[in-house]
């Protein structure tokens, strides 16, 4: 049985027991009036009566007791009954109160819990399945041959795992094949062989997301279109060439950025 046929039956109950309670005052409230009525007469008498009659009293006192009693039993039944409508009317609001209480904790707890899972599949490392590797290499079949340069920022794992997936990927297609492959995984920014004795970078800016560059925009374009079809890998552009952050001028150039940071809310 669900709550709200328990609540309803309650309720029931309740007013059936405010039923009977209405109907016990009230033939007690009979039996005080036929008391006073029975022996307000020979009350009335005993005390106009001279000389007093004491066997009398004695005889009505008993009499006039049980009426005291039963009225003080009246007053004290209404007198409870109102006060035990009161309690339960403090126990339906706690009652309610604790649902709403019981609701929000409720609410809060699976707000948290989706909160959690979200902001966990955004700290998900980024990575391709054997199954969505061999569909974007059936994707990119046409450009079969094309010569490929995959990079990534020095010192990412995560950046340098996703970019072997990605080449792994497009060697499905028949791209980046042998010879026809640059490697720059893990190798970006490139570091001058004298950066030890006053040398610098080359290439020193961090890179977000995936960026596909190459001259062939036709190739630059399918690429993106087909890594960005995963939808779990971020950030998925294509630069002007002429922005190439690589000295190397080639079909498909792919640069595997830092993930980005998830916007705090």
């Amino acid at each position: 049985m669900d709550l709200s046929s328990l609540e309803r039956i309650a309720s029931n109950l309740e007013a059936s027991l405010d039923s009977w309670g209405t109907w016990l005052s009230f033939f007690t409230l009979l039996v005080v009036v036929g008391l006073v009525l029975e022996y307000w007469y020979e009350v009335k008498k005993l005390a106009t009566e001279r000389p007093f009659r004491w066997k009398a009293f004695q005889e009505l006192l008993g009499a006039v007791l049980v009426t005291v009693g039963v009225a003080g039993e009246l007053l004290i039944q209404f007198k409870s009954s109102k006060i035990e409508t009161a309690i339960r009317d403090v126990n339906h609001k706690i009652e309610a109160s604790l649902n709403k209480q019981a609701a929000d904790a409720t609410n809060l707890a699976e707000a948290e819990h989706l909160a959690r899972v979200k902001l966990e599949q955004e700290i998900q490392p980024r990575y391709l399945t054997d199954d969505q590797e061999e569909a974007i290499g059936g994707n990119l079949k046409r450009f079969a041959v094309r010569k490929l340069l995959i990079a990534s920022q020095w010192i990412d794992a995560e950046a340098a795992q996703l970019a072997r997936e990605i080449k792994s990927a497009l060697n499905h297609a028949g791209i980046g094949i042998g010879d026809g492959f640059i490697d720059q995984i893990g190798a970006y920014p490139q570091i001058a062989g004298s950066v030890f004795n006053g040398g610098g970078f080359s290439g020193t800016n961090i890179h977000t997301g995936i960026e596909v560059w190459g001259t062939d925009r036709a190739a630059v374009e399918a690429t993106a279109q087909a890594l960005r079809s995963i939808g779990k890998l971020g950030s998925v552009t294509t630069p002007p060439q002429a922005e190439s952050p690589f000295e190397a001028a080639v079909p498909i150039a792919i640069m595997v950025g830092v993930k980005p940071v998830p916007e705090v809310k």
